[in-house]
């Protein structure tokens, strides 16, 4: 299903799922996009909610998984997410009791996932993250602070448990 297919781009060769929705509804540029060859499958919702999700080519993006883009989504090439994940850009306010949290305003921070990313069964990306090349987050992981480039990361919340072995030294990322 596609809403607001005006602001949605789709690349030559990207496969989108039948029961998938991709939801443009924003006035940025960016909108939703996805990039060649890249797959989005069954029942995703990716949500631009006025900001923007990018998805670069040759990525995965498993079953029931969900992306709010309301803070802005970049997401590189030969990216890999298991089913039932959540990318998430925007949280609530809740420091007043005078008034319930949902019309408190919003915290929006944008999430950068670079090239060659796993993120394994139900990993939850927290706004303002950016999780570099080459890193894996482990199944069930909550990231809520950067992770570096050819991590392994690990629980709630995740820590890195270690850098993948064999990986670049450190500041030659390429």
């Amino acid at each position: 299903c596609f809403e607001y297919p005006g602001n949605i781009r789709l690349a030559a060769g990207c496969r989108i799922a039948r029961n998938a929705i991709l939801r443009a509804n924003t006035d940025r540029a960016e909108g939703v996009s996805v990039g060649e060859r890249s797959h989005v499958q069954e029942f995703v919702l990716i949500n631009a909610n006025r900001g923007y999700v990018t998805v670069a080519e040759d990525s995965w993006v498993g079953p029931h998984s969900v992306v709010y883009g309301n803070g802005g989504v970049r997401i590189g090439s030969n990216f890999m997410i298991a089913n039932h994940c959540a990318i998430n850009t925007v949280s609530h306010h809740s420091d007043r009791f005078d008034i319930p949290m949902r019309e408190q305003g919003l915290f929006v921070d944008p999430v950068v996932i670079e090239d060659d990313v796993w993120l394994g069964v139900g990993a939850i990306i927290l706004q303002g993250v950016t999780i570099g090349k080459g890193s894996i987050i482990a199944a069930g992981a909550v990231v809520n602070k950067d992770v570096p480039p050819y991590s392994i990361a690990v629980g709630v919340p995740a820590r890195v448990l270690r850098r993948r072995e064999g990986a670049p030294p450190s500041g030659d990322d390429s």
